[in-house]
């Protein structure tokens, strides 16, 4: 089997690829490059440098034989997750990272970015919050074309796995004793919570466009393939239609507008 040879900030890395197979669905399943209209070819953000081709567009260029490719440095995404007085640096500190304190974490994920809200049940303080670009823009920047790569049961579960991945990581790096964390919770649009059980969301992109679920779900971690030692269940938060999401039922409930105020209008807006 062809391998792709992959050069990026001073390191190597090698992937293996069958016939057939375009270089930008290689590096999409690790998340290297951006394909914002989900490899149609016409944004022309997944440009690579091929070894003896040159400047190509990853998503209609399919190898033959062994490439090496080389790609930019990574860009990391700078992502304005809350402003509060209870928000400490985005690095835990030792304290944080050995305690032995009850932690909660609330995940928003958009579709192009996720934020994770470290809650200390003990104090009810947000000890910590940090936003990451959603590696799934890989595979389109938009809900639709995102809804649309589901048709193929494969694709929908490296999506699911690399949002888990992402979860994992973020679960390694803020705390070392997993028995402390309690609770996890997920707001976000039916269709990333879609993804994240592993339910394809196709029925969504065609009318009447109904969602498979819009329930409350409980969802064991370990069964996502979150290794952690306790018995921690991942909610997801319910929405109210396809297209109204947890993402808006979570703020809207979070409100706490004046009693004089009977109604109001609650906007959220995507980056």
């Amino acid at each position: 089997m062809p391998v792709v040879q992959i050069n990026q900030n001073g390191e190597t890395s090698f992937r293996r690829f069958k016939q057939g197979e375009s270089l930008q669905s290689v590096l999409a399943e690790q998340s290297l490059i951006h394909s914002p209209c989900g490899g149609k070819g016409t944004c022309g953000k997944c440009q690579v440098n091929v070894v003896g081709k040159g400047e190509v567009l990853a998503c209609t260029f399919y190898p033959k034989t062994h490439v090496v490719v080389n790609l930019a440095s990574n860009r990391k995404s700078q992502i304005l997750s809350q402003n509060s007085s209870s928000i400490i640096s985005s690095s835990p500190n030792k304290e944080v990272t050995h305690s032995h304190q009850e932690y909660g974490l609330a995940i928003d994920i958009g579709t192009t970015s996720v934020v994770f809200y470290w809650v200390n049940l003990r104090s009810g303080n947000i000890d910590q919050v940090r936003g990451v670009e959603n590696p799934q823009v890989s595979y389109g920047a938009d809900v639709i074309t995102r809804i649309n790569k589901c048709s193929d049961a494969k694709v929908l579960k490296t999506l699911q796995k690399l949002m888990v991945n992402l979860i994992g990581d973020e679960l390694e790096r803020f705390i070392i004793n997993d028995l402390s964390l309690k609770k996890m919770s997920v707001s976000a649009n039916a269709c990333m919570l879609h993804i994240l059980a592993g339910v394809n969301p196709m029925p969504m992109a065609f009318a009447p466009f109904v969602a498979p679920f819009t329930e409350a779900k409980s969802i064991k971690a370990k069964e996502l393939g979150l290794q952690l030692k306790s018995e921690v269940f991942v909610e997801l938060l319910p929405s109210a239609s396809a297209f109204v999401g947890a993402d808006i039922v979570s703020g809207i409930t979070s409100l706490n507008p004046p009693a004089n105020i009977r109604n109001y209008l609650f906007i959220d807006i995507g980056r």
